[in-house]
């Protein structure tokens, strides 16, 4: 089980375990195969990419399928919503904002962003980032990030600015 691994990582670290200098996953693996655990392989159903953005928006949607399959509630705490739309399945993290807009389907959006006058649908949001007077579709966004204009497909790193 996880906490077994967990031993046996704090064992590696605990006791300076290193290798080509670095801590390695399949010392503690071994070490837990030395104590009798049995390893067997799980059944991949559906695999699953993040290599570059098209993909990454693409991944993001069909977890965010399979959580709406499994009944999960997937809005954060301190959802501000006003004269706005939500369509599932999405992801709405802790204390975001969301005025007079559209969000969803297929979006998942970071702890305490703020969304204005916007349409989102099919794309991935970080952490703090602001939407204004925008239209995205896949479209992925890293933390702090500020968007202010219409736009399309778009992909910007932490701390970027886009004025449309």
């Amino acid at each position: 089980d996880g906490n077994a691994l967990l031993q046996e990582l704090n064992y590696l670290v605990d006791h300076s375990v290193i290798k080509s200098g670095e801590y390695q996953l399949p010392d503690a693996l071994r070490r837990l195969t030395e104590k009798g655990t049995v390893f067997r392989p799980g059944e991949v159903q559906e695999w699953l990419d993040c290599g570059n953005k098209e993909v990454t928006v693409e991944t993001n949607s069909r977890v965010l399928e399979f959580d709406l399959e499994d009944g999960k509630t997937m809005v954060g705490q301190n959802l501000r919503i006003n004269n706005s739309l939500i369509i599932p399945p999405c992801f709405i993290g802790d204390n975001v904002t969301i005025n007079h807009s559209i969000v969803g389907p297929h979006v998942s959006l970071g702890n305490g962003s703020v969304v204005e006058h916007s349409n989102i649908k099919n794309s991935l949001i970080q952490a703090n980032t602001q939407i204004k007077n925008a239209v995205l579709s896949a479209s992925m966004l890293g933390s702090n990030v500020r968007i202010n204009g219409a736009v399309k497909d778009l992909s910007l790193g932490d701390y970027s600015e886009w004025n449309g």
